[in-house]
């Protein structure tokens, strides 16, 4: 990229989302409020996390990999830059299992009752399923990005995001609307084969394979395809989109037609018009120097507490449910615990950022 302003304003806002998601994610896990609210908020709302993350992620890669070609796709994606990036996920996701395997380890030996069953099941929950709360993001992202990788090299973007549609539309039938699909015959067999593969429908192949495509599908589009970056062509779409989201969720609910409002069609266009506002938007317009600055650091700081974030949080909620289970009678109110695990999971994300400038290896957990 020649436009060196554009690129950081690109990459500061998608900071920030980061962050908002992040927080969001454990609104998912928690679940921190009741009635009106917790549907808007933690079915509707925070519903968008997963997607975006999902294509914030892609965008980055794979923007900086159509950023070096000049010529064929199949000539100039570079396998080099899959390795590194696939090692540094890797890393970061293998760095946490061994934190999480004082929980996991004695939790899947419960499962299973012997040690070749806790093996196979380890196994799977490492590279399929994901071992601890919200670290199947990292297990999809290991599917996904790759196969996104391969499909859009050998056989383009277009049909590699067309290839991709159909796996997260299945999702959507399967958990939004299995009222309604519950009847097919063939539902049955792709609900043994996804749940006998993956454990559940969350997974890199029926849901983070579409929207690392459709990051990839932007980046293609805005480095090589030639599409203008004007925040006003994005504003309007998002909000429509958000609105029918509304509305498909209302009657997901109303009508009793599926489960968890992970996977509805409307976080399609909702997340997709989001980012591209966000890749738009320039959140350094009328600052001056010094100010541009200092947001651009904490833009920077916001981008590591939300990786530290998104994996310390699930950790902090089940230990805090589980002192206070142990040693008082006190019963957690959602919205209480809510703010506490982000509070403790900040404080931890934070003093992990200061211990890192002194032993630098901590930098393997963001």
């Amino acid at each position: 990229m020649t436009n060196t302003r554009a690129e950081r304003k690109q990459y500061r806002a998608i900071d920030i989302a980061k962050f908002v998601m992040a927080i969001l994610v454990v609104a998912i896990h928690v679940r921190p409020f009741t009635g009106q609210t917790a549907f808007v908020y933690d079915d509707i709302i925070a519903r968008i996390a997963d997607p975006l993350f999902f294509q914030m992620t892609a965008f980055l890669f794979f923007e900086k990999i159509f950023a070096q070609i000049s010529g064929d796709l199949r000539q100039g994606m570079s396998w080099r830059m899959l390795g590194n990036y696939m090692k540094r996920i890797l890393a970061l996701y293998t760095a946490w299992f061994v934190i999480y395997a004082p929980v996991v380890l004695p939790r899947t030996w419960q499962e299973c009752g012997n040690i070749r069953g806790m093996l196979l099941a380890l196994l799977k929950k490492y590279w399929l399923s994901g071992y601890y709360g919200a670290m199947w993001f990292m297990t999809a992202l290991l599917l996904a990005m790759p196969l996104v990788f391969i499909l859009t090299k050998y056989l383009g973007s277009r049909l590699c995001l067309l290839l991709s549609a159909p796996w997260f539309l299945l999702t959507v039938a399967r958990m939004e609307y299995c009222s309604i699909t519950d009847g097919w015959q063939v539902a049955g067999y792709f609900d043994s084969a996804i749940y006998g593969i993956f454990g559940w429908y969350g997974n890199g192949l029926t849901y983070g394979f579409f929207f690392c495509a459709l990051g990839m599908w932007i980046a293609y589009k805005r480095t090589l395809g030639g599409q203008k970056n004007d925040s006003r062509d994005f504003a309007l779409p998002s909000l429509i989109s958000f609105l029918l989201l509304i509305i498909e969720s209302y009657v997901i609910r109303d009508k009793g037609l599926g489960q968890s409002f992970g996977a509805m069609f409307f976080l399609i266009p909702t997340s997709y018009f989001l980012l591209q506002w966000l890749l738009s938007v320039d959140i350094f317009e009328k600052m001056g120097e010094q100010s541009r600055k200092r947001l651009d650091c904490a833009c920077a700081h916001m981008r590591r507490l939300s990786i530290l974030i998104f994996t310390i949080h699930y950790g902090v909620m089940e230990g805090l449910q589980y002192m206070v289970g142990k040693y008082t009678t006190y019963v957690w109110n959602a919205t209480v615990l809510y703010f506490v695990v982000l509070v403790v999971t900040i404080v931890l994300a934070e003093l992990i950022l200061l211990a890192q400038k002194k032993i630098k290896w901590l930098h393997i957990l963001y």
